[in-house]
């Protein structure tokens, strides 16, 4: 049996397409291990920003508070009270709820890792760069969607609230990155090789 996985493996080893699937994947897992690493332990965030690391996280705070705010009092009206990062309410089962926008739900980290995600990947540094510059947009505006969402739950039925916020809206995010970065593998680099090919 262990000479069979092995010369499937020789055999899936030796294709070149297969090869470049396998290391693409190893740096997407590289990059997120190094990331979690450099940020939980390592308060990367701080040598990177030092002195200016609070007003950074406050802006894109601010701009995740603002998104949702307005998306959230479209969908609930009069019902939703925004004041100072917290959304207001009482939901659906009566209960007086809020929702906060704290630095940790500002989606700033996760535009972090997908820099990281990025500096791994194949391509030339421009498309990365503009593809970086992409997928940060998303990712913020993913993470509005993200809040209002789990204040949607939090409205129709307060209970959920930490399971959907704890397993559902935190791994939300780390779906967003794979697939810009599938996208990317799959999608953008074949188109960019074939336009250099003509080029050249």
């Amino acid at each position: 049996m262990i000479k069979r996985i092995k010369r499937n493996f020789e055999d899936i080893w030796q294709n070149e397409k297969n090869r470049l699937l396998i290391r693409d994947v190893f740096y997407l897992c590289l990059a997120t291990f190094i990331f979690h690493c450099l940020y939980w332990w390592l308060d990367m965030d701080l040598w990177i920003f030092g002195p200016y690391t609070e007003d950074v996280y406050d802006f894109f705070t601010m701009l995740a508070y603002k998104g949702s705010a307005f998306f959230v009092s479209m969908i609930l009206g009069e019902d939703v009270t925004v004041c100072d990062y917290t959304l207001m309410f009482r939901g659906l089962e009566r209960e007086i709820s809020s929702v906060k926008v704290v630095h940790d739900c500002c989606g700033f980290k996760q535009v972090l890792q997908w820099f990281l995600v990025m500096i791994l990947a194949r391509g030339t540094y421009i498309y990365r760069g503009i593809y970086f510059l992409s997928g940060s947009i998303v990712i913020l505006i993913a993470n509005i969607f993200r809040i209002v969402m789990v204040t949607m739950v939090a409205y129709y039925a307060a209970g959920s609230f930490a399971i959907l916020h704890d397993w559902m809206a935190r791994p939300f995010m780390y779906v967003i990155i794979f697939l810009m970065w599938y996208l990317w593998i799959k999608v953008f680099l074949k188109k960019i090789k074939a336009k250099q090919q003509v080029k050249g």
